[in-house]
C-alpha cells in the first residue's frame, strides 16, 4: 500500500537507510569483595583517603614507595581512579562495600584505549574476567567473587542515505508524546534536534531509559542527520543489581529497541529528493564512480540553472560532450520529471534493526 504525504497528498517512498551496527557500548561490572570484613574495608578506606591503591594492599602505607593506581574522591560519595584499570575506570564505595569497573566494552576487551565500535553484549562476561584478574593483582579481589551488572548501553546505529531523513526522525522523536509516567527531553541546535532522551519517573528517582542522538554530528564524521544512534541505557544499583549470568540471559533485541515504543512519535515529515540528492545517493552507494558522478553532478547543476549548450561552450566543451553527458544522465533517470518525496519510516528501520540484533546474538552470545 502506497504512503501519502499529509501536506501535498502525493505518494511517497520509504527513505533509504542501513542498520550499520548494533551491540554494547559502555558497560560497568561490580563486585562485593569481603563484604563481612570490616577491618579490610577500614584498611582500604585509609588507602583511598591517601589517594592510591597498589598491588601490595596488605602492606602498611609507609612501606610502599610507588602507587599503582591513583584514586580521588567522586561526587557520588566514593572514589574513582585517575589511572585506567583493565582499560576502564575503577570505582570504590567503602560504605556500600562495593567496587566496579566501567568503560567501553571494545576497550575493556582489548586493553586498547583507541578501540572503537560495538561488541556483542554477552562479551561483558569476558570483560569482567579480564577486569577481575587486574583487580586481584591490586588486592581488591581474592578468588571467584560473583560479578554483577551495573551498567549496559545497547546501541543501534542507523545510516540514512539522505541526511535530511535522519534529521526528520530526530525532530519527530523530539515532538513525541511519551507514555504515562515517562518524561522526554530534547536538545536542539540551529539545524534541529540533536539529542532526545527518555526518563522513567515511576520509581523513587528519575531513571534514564534511553536516548536517540546524532552520532555522526557528535563525532564530526557525518553531516547532521546522516548517522543516528538509538541507545538503550540499563542501570542497576545496590541489591537490585543482577548477576552477570542473569544479564547475559536477557532478550537483547527487546531490551535494545522496545523502549522506543514508549515515545509514541508521529511519522516524520516527507522530504523531497531532487536530482542532485538522487545523484549523490548513487555516488555514495557505489552505483556511479566518484569521478564520473562529480562530472555529471556539475553538468546537472548547470543544466538546472542555464542553457547546457551555452554552458558547455563557455567552459570549452563541444556539443558532443554535452550530448554525452545528457545520455549518461538519462541512463540514470535524470533529470526526473519532478522531485521524489521520501519519508523516513522509523518502524521499518526498527524491524531491520531487530533482524540485525537477532543475527548478532546466537545461543552462545557471540557475534553471528
Amino acid at each position: 500500500m502506497a504512503l501519502t504525504d499529509r501536506a501535498t497528498k502525493r505518494d511517497v517512498a520509504p527513505a533509504s537507510f542501513e542498520v550499520v551496527a548494533c551491540g554494547a557500548d559502555t558497560v560497568s561490572v561490580s563486585w562485593r569483595p569481603r563484604a563481612d570484613d570490616a577491618d579490610w574495608w577500614d584498611m582500604l578506606s585509609g588507602r583511598l583517603r591517601a589517594g592510591w591503591i597498589d598491588h601490595a594492599s596488605e602492606m602498611p602505607i609507609d612501606d610502599v614507595a610507588q602507587p599503582e593506581c591513583r584514586m580521588k574522591r567522586s561526587a557520588a560519595g566514593g572514589y574513582v581512579s585517575q589511572d585506567t584499570v583493565s582499560g576502564g575506570k575503577l570505582m570504590v564505595w567503602p560504605r556500600a562495600r562495593r567496587i566496579a569497573v566501567e568503560g567501553r566494552l571494545a576497550v575493556l576487551l582489548s586493553g586498547d584505549a583507541s578501540a572503537e565500535g560495538l561488541r556483542a553484549p554477552a562479551l561483558i562476561t569476558e570483560a569482567a574476567e579480564l577486569a577481575a584478574a587486574e583487580l586481584r593483582w591490586l588486592g581488591l579481589l581474592e578468588g571467584d567473587e560473583t560479578s554483577f551488572g551495573r551498567r549496559l548501553d545497547l546501541a543501534t546505529d542507523v545510516l540514512w542515505a539522505d541526511p535530511r531523513s535522519g534529521a526528520a526522525v530526530l525532530d519527530a522523536l523530539a515532538d513525541a508524546a511519551p507514555a504515562t509516567g515517562y518524561k522526554l527531553n530534547s536538545w536542539t541546535a540551529g539545524h534541529g534536534a540533536e539529542t532526545v532522551t527518555l526518563y522513567d519517573l515511576q520509581g523513587r528517582r528519575r531513571e534514564l531509559v534511553g536516548r536517540a542522538y546524532d552520532r555522526g554530528d557528535s563525532t564530526r564524521q557525518h553531516p547532521h542527520g546522516r548517522l543516528l544512534r538509538l541507545e538503550r541505557q540499563l542501570r542497576w544499583q545496590g541489591e537490585a543489581s543482577p548477576s552477570l549470568a542473569d544479564v547475559t540471559a536477557f532478550d537483547w533485541t527487546g531490551e535494545a529497541l522496545d523502549w522506543l515504543g514508549l515515545m509514541r512519535a508521529d511519522r516524520p515529515e516527507a522530504v523531497a529528493l531532487d536530482d542532485r540528492e538522487r545523484l549523490l545517493g548513487l555516488i555514495e552507494a557505489g552505483e556511479v564512480p566518484v569521478e564520473t558522478g562529480l562530472r555529471l553532478l556539475g553538468s546537472l547543476v548547470m543544466r538546472q540553472r542555464r542553457d547546457p549548450v551555452a554552458w558547455a561552450a563557455a567552459v570549452g566543451q563541444g556539443a558532443a560532450t554535452e550530448r554525452k553527458h545528457r545520455r549518461e544522465l538519462a541512463a540514470l533517470g535524470l533529470p526526473a520529471p519532478a522531485p521524489t518525496l521520501v519519508v523516513p519510516d522509523l518502524d521499518l528501520a526498527l524491524r531491520a534493526a531487530a533482524e540485525r540484533w537477532r543475527a548478532l546474538v546466537g545461543p552462545s552470545g557471540s557475534p553471528g
